[in-house]
């Protein structure tokens, strides 16, 4: 295959040039009319905007016209309102059971050795279903008893099962508990 160059470098390069600006010329074209079309699109799309927040400052400055001329009604009416919310957080707040109360003292009367992996309150029941593992026989009988010198606690029961091993003792403790009402 034989090449044979017509043109000589100089004139190959002003062509190469030529090539490469036509190239960027029409890309520069191709970006102007991208950004005239997002340009009109946009203007559209304030133009849209604008009308809406006339209509809506428009439906607001109505909105407070209807509110001063009703203002008395709704005054009287928002009282009522707040007098039932409080009445109704009254009532709530006395049928709630302070379960932090209940936590912090049961918390309080667990001594080293003792790890809980299940734990169930109840309300209905006021009772507390604790299932865990105790390093020694000790620390068990230590637990229960710290639980029935506890005046809150009542019924405590442990299987006599949970006392089989010296170490590592798997137990399951029911109780009651009494209802607490002080704030702390």
């Amino acid at each position: 295959m034989i090449n044979l160059n017509l043109l000589p470098p100089s004139k190959k390069t002003l062509l190469k040039r030529q090539k490469t600006l036509a190239k960027v010329q029409s890309l520069i074209i191709y970006t102007i009319i991208i950004l005239f079309f997002a340009l009109v699109f946009l203007r559209g799309n304030l133009y849209i905007i604008k009308e809406e927040i006339d209509s809506l400052e428009t439906r607001i400055e109505s909105a407070n016209q209807i509110s001063q001329s009703t203002q008395g009604l709704s005054l009287d009416q928002e009282i009522s309102t707040f007098n039932s919310l409080i009445k109704n957080t009254y009532n709530y707040q006395n049928d709630f059971l302070k379960w932090s109360l209940v936590l912090d003292e049961l918390a309080d009367s667990v001594p080293q050795g003792i790890s809980f992996s299940y734990l169930n309150l109840s309300k209905e029941s006021l009772s507390v279903e604790i299932r865990g593992k105790a390093n020694t026989r000790d620390n068990l009988v230590n637990f229960k008893n710290l639980l029935e010198n506890n005046p809150n606690y009542s019924d405590i029961n442990i299987p006599i099962t949970s006392f089989l091993t010296k170490t590592d003792l798997d137990f399951k403790i029911t109780f009651k508990f009494q209802e607490q009402n002080e704030e702390s």
